[in-house]
C-alpha cells in the first residue's frame, strides 16, 4: 500500500472523484473496520463500458483504440456494460490477511449479481495482480500481454466474464 498524501490526493478533488464514481445507482462502496471500529480498508466499483472507461482514463486516441482492441480480442464489445473495480485499499498493518481479496470479491460479486462482466486496472507491482488472478480474472493489457499500455507501461487491465468469477478460499 502507498502512503496517502494531500499533495497526491487533494481533498476537494478526491472527494469529487469518489462522488462521481459512486454516483451510479449500481455502484457499491464498502469499508472494512477492525474490532475497535477503526477503518482499515475501503473499496468501490461502478458500471462503465470499455469505451467510456478508455475515454475517461486515457488521453491519446491511439492508446484508447489499442486498449479497446484488447477488449475485443478478449470477447468484449466496447459498448458492453461491465463493472469496474475502481479502488481497493487496506492499511499497511492489516495487509496480507485476505482483507483486500475479500473486499475485491464482494465488489466483483455485486457487479456480477447485476449481470456485468468485470474489469479493473492496476500496476505491475500491486498486490491486486495476485487478487485478480485468484478471482479468475485475466490480463488483457500489460507488460506481459500482446497489448501494452502506451501511457504507462506498468499498468495492467484484467477482465473476466460474470460466469468466470471465482470465489477465493480465504484464511
Amino acid at each position: 500500500g502507498g502512503v496517502f498524501s494531500l499533495e497526491a490526493y487533494p481533498l476537494p478533488s478526491t472527494i469529487d472523484y469518489i462522488r462521481q464514481e459512486l454516483g451510479d445507482p449500481n455502484a457499491i462502496g464498502i469499508i472494512e473496520v477492525d474490532d475497535k471500529q477503526k477503518v482499515i480498508g475501503f473499496g468501490w466499483g461502478y458500471p462503465i463500458s470499455p469505451e467510456k472507461f478508455t475515454d475517461h482514463k486515457y488521453k491519446r486516441p491511439e492508446t484508447r483504440e489499442a486498449i479497446l482492441g484488447a477488449y475485443r480480442a478478449a470477447g468484449f464489445k466496447p459498448t458492453d456494460p461491465m463493472f469496474y473495480i475502481s479502488e481497493v485499499g487496506v492499511v499497511s498493518g492489516d495487509q496480507r490477511r485476505g482483507i483486500g481479496t475479500r473486499m475485491t470479491f464482494e465488489i466483483a460479486e455485486h457487479g456480477r449479481g447485476r449481470g456485468y462482466g468485470l474489469h479493473l486496472r492496476t500496476s505491475r507491482n500491486s498486490s491486486m495482480n495476485r487478487i485478480a488472478t485468484r478471482l479468475g480474472m485475466r490480463g488483457i493489457v500489460g507488460p506481459d500481454c500482446a497489448v501494452k499500455d502506451a501511457e504507462n507501461g506498468d499498468r495492467i487491465i484484467f477482465v473476466c466474464r460474470k460466469e468466470e468469477l471465482v470465489k477465493p478460499s480465504l484464511r
